[in-house]
Parts: structure tokens; C-alpha cells; sequence
């Protein structure tokens, strides 16, 4: 299948933040893909998934949020974060495909800022890779009240031993949703990767999670 690759700069008010697309011949949908904090859109586990969805038909695009995209190490505040992802929801729509054929994803905070925009898009779909219902050691400071709001398909792919929501965790939140489903990753961590000693293959894993998010892409 002929790929074609492209690099965008998406301005987004007084600041712009880089983009890269992924655009099969004869795509029918597109999969936004945000990175999480720690990272930029250049690192391996979102570069990964847009590639291989990208295999499987579906256009994708990944982005620096504009923290990352000066090199910055502390996030921007949350609402700019969303500003971020609604500008590059409207740059797709605007250049590529109605908005109603547009996944928003996104890995931990990526995914946690698709979750946060919902009620403002018409993007059907939504899935997250590593939800962080709090942050590592403070299970007090939960992020789930706006989670029970939101009208759209919604899938999670957490490791049952994520420091930041395990499965005893995130399990009652996902039953309180709405329309959503979880794939729980047997000893898994934030990555979505198990130990060594746990026998498990982190290849065959991270090809059942692509199973399931084509799965959810094509229902």
C-alpha cells in the first residue's frame, strides 16, 4: 500500500506546533495520536501506532503539543493542551475529512486532553493508551469526573499495574461510563509492558492491542 508522508505546521493563535501525517492511498478515516508528558511526537510508542495503523488504511497524524515543540520539560496548562488538540482536529477537517471520521487519541496526558475535548468535537471515537486517572502515588487526585460525561465510543488499553490507575482502579470508572470498554494489559505497566519474569511476549501484546484498535476503528 502506497503511504505518502507529511509535515505540517498547524498555528494555533499566536503559536504554531508541528505535525506529521501519515496518508494512505485510499484512507476512509483518520487517528489523531497525542504523546504523553514525558515525550514528543518523535518517540517510539506513538511513531509506532501511527505507522502501523497507517499499514492497516487509516490516515494518521501525530503532533508536538507547543511545550515540546520549543523544548520545554513542564507541560503547558491544561486548557492551552486542549486548544493544541482542538486546532489540530480543525486543521485535519478543514484540509482532509469530515470531523465525524476523525479518532482522537492519545497516550496518557495526550489521551487524557482527547478525553477532556469530547463535548466540543464530533469526532466519534476515542481511545487511550495508558489512562492517568491520578498521578503515581496520590490516588486521592483522581481525573474521572469529566470521563462520565462524555457520548462517544470510548477505549482504554490500560496495564493492570499502572502506576498512574490499576485495574481495581480504573475498572469501576470505565463500568460508570457511558459507551466505553477497556482492554487490560495482563501485568502491564503505564507502556503497556510486562516484566521480563512475567513470560509474556511484549510483541505478541502490542499486537493483540492493534488487533483490538482496528477492531474499534472498523465496528
Amino acid at each position: 500500500m502506497a503511504i505518502q508522508s507529511e509535515k505540517v505546521n498547524i498555528t494555533v493563535n499566536n503559536y504554531s506546533v508541528s505535525a506529521e501525517l501519515l496518508i494512505p492511498a485510499d484512507f476512509k478515516q483518520a487517528v489523531i495520536i497525542a504523546n504523553g508528558a514525558g515525550a514528543n511526537m518523535h518517540n517510539a510508542f506513538v511513531s509506532g501506532y501511527c505507522s502501523k495503523l497507517a499499514d492497516y488504511g487509516f490516515m494518521t497524524l501525530k503532533f508536538n503539543f507547543h511545550y515540546q515543540e520549543i523544548g520545554r520539560k513542564i507541560p503547558d496548562k491544561n486548557e492551552k493542551c486542549q486548544e493544541t488538540y482542538l486546532a489540530v482536529i480543525s486543521y485535519l477537517k478543514n484540509t482532509y475529512l469530515v470531523e465525524n471520521k476523525i479518532t482522537i487519541a492519545g497516550k496518557s496526558m495526550g489521551g487524557r486532553i482527547a478525553t477532556q475535548i469530547a463535548g466540543q468535537v464530533s469526532c466519534e471515537k476515542i481511545i487511550v493508551f495508558g489512562y492517568p486517572l491520578h498521578p503515581p502515588g496520590k490516588p486521592e487526585k483522581r481525573r474521572d469526573a469529566h470521563l462520565y460525561g462524555i457520548n462517544q465510543d470510548v477505549l482504554i488499553i490500560q496495564g493492570e499495574n499502572d502506576a498512574f490507575g490499576k485495574k481495581s482502579e480504573l475498572q469501576p470508572v470505565v463500568e460508570k461510563m457511558q459507551k466505553a470498554q477497556v482492554l487490560f494489559i495482563t501485568q502491564g505497566n503505564h507502556s503497556l509492558k510486562v516484566p521480563k519474569k512475567s513470560g509474556l511476549d511484549n510483541t505478541e501484546i502490542e499486537r493483540m492491542i492493534l488487533d483490538r484498535v482496528v477492531q474499534f476503528l472498523n465496528k
